[in-house]
């Protein structure tokens, strides 16, 4: 017999409240702009654009602030994989030179939210 939790009938019947349903007055939600290259060197990037769409906040890269540069949860450490210790490398929040792969988080736009259309 499979146990379900008790909330999935309200969740699977469109009864549930999620976070996109929720909204209230102020309130702001992040956007994260992600690289659509496997792997290059972020040369410039143009925000024009995003600071200039109505209801934008506030736009950063991690060029501009050194807290989004690093994930504490990521940082270089060793592991054992498979009998083996093997080094990871830090991944940082936001890439701030080169872009690893497709995907990758490069900017965060923060905007009001829009109330339900």
């Amino acid at each position: 017999m499979e146990l379900m939790r008790h909330e999935d009938l309200r969740l699977i019947t469109g009864n549930g409240r999620f976070y996109a349903d929720w909204h209230f007055p102020g309130s702001c939600t992040p956007v994260i702009v992600r690289s659509d290259h496997a792997h290059a060197r972020i040369e410039a990037l143009d925000l024009t654009a995003a600071k200039a769409m109505p209801g934008v906040v506030a736009v950063f890269t991690a060029v501009m602030s050194r807290r989004l540069t690093t994930n504490r949860s990521r940082r270089g450490r060793t592991s054992r994989v498979g009998g083996k210790m093997i080094a990871k490398a830090p991944l940082p929040v936001l890439a701030r030179d080169i872009v690893r792969f497709v995907g990758q988080p490069i900017a965060m736009v923060v905007a009001n939210r829009s109330p339900p259309r």
